[in-house]
Order: C-alpha cells, then sequence, then structure tokens
C-alpha cells in the first residue's frame, strides 16, 4: 500500500509540474516599443510614443518618451516598478513640475499588472496597465485604465511593435 501512494504522489506531482513552471517563468518585456496608433484605441491617445523597457528579476525599468500632439514636445519620464509586493515610489513629469507616484506590479496568468497612484492636480488617481505580449513576442498591447476616486476618466489600449 505504501508503494501505491508514493507512486501516485509522484504521479501527481509530475502532472502539475508543468503548471507550476508555467506560474514561475514571467514573460520578458525587455525591448524598444513604439505606438502603433492603428491599432490602439480609447480615450486620450498620445500622437506618438516610445518605451524603452529593461527587466531584471523583479523589476520592470520603463523609460519613456511621449509626444501628447499639443505642440510641447515629448515628455519623457524613467519609472521603475517591481512584481514581488514591494511598492517603489517615482518621480514623474506633471506639466511643468514633478510629482510623485507610487507603483506595484503584480504577475497574473496572461501578464503582468501594473498599478500606480499618485495626486494630479489635487486629485488622487490611480493608473492601472496590463501588460500582454503577443504570441511572436514582437507586440506589447497595454490594456489601461485611469481612475479619480470612484470614476473611469480615461481608457485606452496601447498597442506597441517591438523596435528591431
Amino acid at each position: 500500500m505504501k508503494r501505491f501512494i508514493s507512486i501516485g504522489a509522484v504521479v501527481g506531482l509530475l502532472a502539475a509540474a508543468p503548471g507550476l513552471a508555467a506560474q514561475a517563468k514571467h514573460v520578458d518585456y525587455s525591448g524598444v516599443w513604439v505606438l502603433d496608433l492603428a491599432k490602439s484605441s480609447g480615450d486620450g491617445l498620445p500622437a506618438a510614443a516610445t518605451w524603452t523597457i529593461v527587466q531584471h528579476g523583479d523589476s520592470i525599468i520603463t523609460d519613456r518618451e511621449t509626444d501628447t500632439g499639443q505642440g510641447l514636445g515629448p515628455v519623457k519620464s524613467h519609472v521603475v516598478v517591481t512584481t514581488d509586493g514591494r511598492t517603489t515610489s517615482n518621480s514623474v513629469p506633471q506639466g511643468a513640475e514633478m510629482m510623485t507616484t507610487s507603483s506595484t506590479g503584480t504577475w497574473d496568468s496572461t501578464g503582468v499588472m501594473l498599478r500606480t497612484s499618485g495626486n494630479a492636480q489635487g486629485y488622487d488617481f490611480v493608473l492601472t496597465d496590463h501588460w500582454t505580449l503577443g504570441a511572436d513576442g514582437k507586440t506589447l498591447v497595454s490594456d489601461r485604465t485611469v481612475t479619480v476616486g470612484d470614476q473611469v476618466v480615461q481608457q485606452n489600449v496601447l498597442t506597441f511593435n517591438r523596435k528591431p
């Protein structure tokens, strides 16, 4: 009887192993990503954007250059988010000033969820980005929602192509 239980336990572990391995391996978003406006949709889309992402272990570092289309030139930001439960603090441009934000990241079965909160012009906001990577590794999609209080004020889907 003992031998039967041991073999059954081993078979159970082997059957679960592929699922456990898939959970442990996270997508690597590293690369230079250029916004594809034709494949993006929603409110408040920028005229152009390039994200340079470097991923090391639990850290995702994103250097963003965004043209809002308002004739102000590109807005640059440098954001570090960890996916290990720790909150990171970043300073990002808000008009002519810098704003402090707090960010966290978590993995799910399809990608990474990045949550950033801060205060812009006296209003507390939460920005959530859910990133997924195309099966070919050449497309990054950011499903983005911005809320102020309990109200959604912006929602869009940004689609980026990996720069060769």
